[in-house]
Parts: structure tokens; sequence; C-alpha cells
């Protein structure tokens, strides 16, 4: 009887720990791939955490990873963790660069963060195969070419 009334206040404190986490409710927050030249005069693909909100975002948590079927076989990359810190209004940061050959698999970013006082968690996949130089487009934020998903 002690046992189910511990995991009954158990999960009443799980409970009020997760409505106070908003769940893609931002839209002033992204992720860019970016087409971009390096220090080697090569073109090279860039991922980046975007802010083009009026607030800090604080403790910026992303956690990326491909994953697909490629000729009836299941593909999936290692989970990479970034931790960004905190992010000032309308600024960005790179995460890392991304081979284009992980192009033919989904490309997920999960980011946890806090803006005003609210954690959020946001979700953004970038479909395999959508990523390429025929559908990058101009990102006024960034003033560079690629693919922004908020």
């Amino acid at each position: 009887m002690k046992q189910a009334s511990l995991n009954n206040s158990n999960n009443n404190y799980i409970r009020a720990m997760l409505k106070d986490i908003l769940h893609g409710h931002d839209k002033h927050t992204g992720i860019a791939i970016v087409n971009e030249w390096n220090e080697d005069l090569e073109k090279t693909w860039n991922v980046y955490f975007i802010n083009s909100g009026d607030a800090i975002v604080e403790n910026v948590l992303v956690t990326c990873k491909g994953y697909g079927e490629l000729n009836d076989t299941r593909h999936e990359t290692s989970l990479t963790r970034y931790a960004l810190g905190d992010i000032e209004a309308n600024g960005m940061v790179k995460i890392e660069p991304l081979n284009p050959d992980l192009f033919v698999l989904n490309n997920e970013y999960f980011i946890t963060f806090y803006r005003d006082g609210h954690m959020i968690d946001k979700k953004i996949v970038f479909a395999a195969n959508t990523v390429s130089e025929e559908t990058i487009q101009e990102i006024t934020e960034m003033n560079k070419q690629g693919i922004l998903l908020t």
C-alpha cells in the first residue's frame, strides 16, 4: 500500500513539472542549414541555431541525429549533444558542419531552452532529400543561402 502511495506522489510531481514545459510554442527560434564558404574557400554546409526573437534564450541544448531507410536497410547516425548556452536576441550560433552525404537521411534537431522563464522543447526535422543546392533560398536573418525551419 505504501508503494502505491509513493508512485502516486511521484506521478503528481512529474505532471506538475511537465505542465511548465511548452512544446513547440516558440516561433522565434529555429535551425538553419546553410551553404557557405569556409576558410579554405570551399563550399561547406553548416547548421545554425537561430534566435530571431526580441528576448534572450537561455541554456540552449541541442541534440541531433540522422536516420532513415536506404536500400531497404535502416541507417542511423550517432546522437550528438551540444550545450550552446545563452543566445542573445536576434542572435545565432553555429552548431556543427554537416556532411552532404547525410542529406539522404532525415536530420533531426531536438532543442531545449528557456525563454521568459518557460522551458521550451522543439523538434525540427529536415526530411530526407530536401536539402540541396536547388532548394536553398535567402535566409534574411543571416544574409546567407540555406534552409531555415522554425
